[in-house]
């Protein structure tokens, strides 16, 4: 059985990348160097309008943890709300206590938001943060999440994330969705692809671009890398990992 391939894509010329190069799924972000944020109406919107491939909406706005104001929740309601009317498949959100666990309160908000419309909900991967997985992998599928990304707790897939994801699989099966992820590369995909019956697989494929109107100059903002290059996603890569996934 075919394995399915997200794309992480933080542009619309990502997106479109990914989607004529055979992505299953889009997860659509900002700021890929931050984790991934929230991305913009009009992004999403042009996206839209060019793939037919299923876009997820991250909702995340700000980088440094999952632990968020009562304003910082405000904006992620709108602006769940808003990519959804816009078309969006589905959103990905996570939201903390301070203790690591779970705002379930918050996360029903969420969820219901989308789940009223008939979208998708993911929980992206404030769930490899939380305090307990199996509780938390608990708590989603009560909540009625569609899926969990994850690397198993663990910075890397195949660096003792692969097997608490089996784990994980074992103990709760088909009753939410698994999305392993954790620097999985076409390179990597086959070893990973033998060690597991997960059937989803969430990567992100960069490239590095020059951009030459900085050619020759250097400068900083406000502590970022310099500003002559950026990272976009490599179709290549794309094409390789979904024939390796559709040879099951």
């Amino acid at each position: 059985m075919k394995r399915l391939i997200e794309i992480c894509c933080c542009s619309v010329d990502d997106a479109i990348t990914a989607a004529r190069n055979g992505a299953d799924r889009i997860e659509l972000n900002t700021s890929i160097e931050c984790g991934g944020l929230t991305p913009s109406i009009g992004m999403l919107e042009t996206v839209k309008a060019h793939v037919s491939t299923p876009v997820i909406a991250m909702i995340r706005p700000r980088t440094g943890g999952f632990c968020y104001t009562s304003f910082e929740f405000e904006s992620m309601k709108r602006d769940a709300q808003r990519l959804i009317d816009c078309g969006a498949d589905g959103i990905a959100v996570g939201i903390l206590k301070e203790d690591g666990t779970f705002d379930l309160e918050r996360m029903k908000e969420m969820v219901n938001i989308a789940k009223g419309q008939g979208r998708e909900v993911v929980c992206h991967r404030a769930f490899d943060v939380s305090a307990d997985l199996a509780v938390s992998a608990q708590q989603m599928i009560d909540l009625g999440v569609t899926r969990i990304l994850t690397s198993g707790g663990c910075a890397r897939c195949l660096e003792g994330g692969l097997e608490q994801i089996n784990a994980l699989y074992r103990q709760f099966g088909n009753q939410i969705e698994w999305l392993a992820c954790g620097s999985i590369r076409p390179n990597n995909l086959a070893e990973i692809l033998a060690q597991t019956d997960v059937r989803q697989f969430h990567m992100a494929p960069m490239m590095t671009v020059a951009d030459q109107s900085m050619s020759g100059k250097t400068i900083r903002f406000n502590g970022t890398p310099e500003e002559s290059s950026y990272r976009t996603i490599d179709p290549d890569m794309v094409q390789a990992a979904c024939k390796i996934a559709a040879q099951g």
